[in-house]
């Protein structure tokens, strides 16, 4: 839920190929400023091109290509990006290796985010 937040942005920019269903992303989003006013919950990427597939076994289907933000893990924990279903909505979120979820730490004025994403469409 961004709240009160405000993001400003150095770089938003990324592309797609698409073949049949099935979409590759290639994503970089640089920030240079950020604001947490009462933002709450996950670290979200909005306003993708394509609705995910309503896939009952979910897309977890996104890695860091790289990452320079203020992320704190522990051992166990990895990076990923998750594709809600049937949306155009992109997750950034911690897998643990007991197979529980937690939510990036907020950014900063000069987090970068490099995403590498392939899912597949409605």
């Amino acid at each position: 839920t961004p709240g009160t937040s405000s993001f400003g942005y150095n770089v938003q920019s990324g592309f797609y190929t698409k073949i049949g269903r099935l979409v590759h992303y290639k994503i970089e989003i640089r920030l240079n400023a950020f604001s947490k006013g009462t933002a709450s919950g996950d670290l979200t990427v909005t306003g993708m091109p394509f609705t995910t597939a309503n896939l009952t076994f979910g897309q977890f289907i996104g890695s860091f290509a790289s990452f320079d933000a203020p992320l704190t893990t522990t051992a166990g924990e990895y990076p990923v990006v998750a594709a809600a279903l049937n949306s155009s909505i992109l997750l950034l979120k911690i897998i643990r290796d007991n197979n529980s979820w937690n939510n990036f730490t907020d950014p900063d004025t000069n987090t970068q985010y490099k995403l590498d994403v392939t899912l597949f469409t409605e």
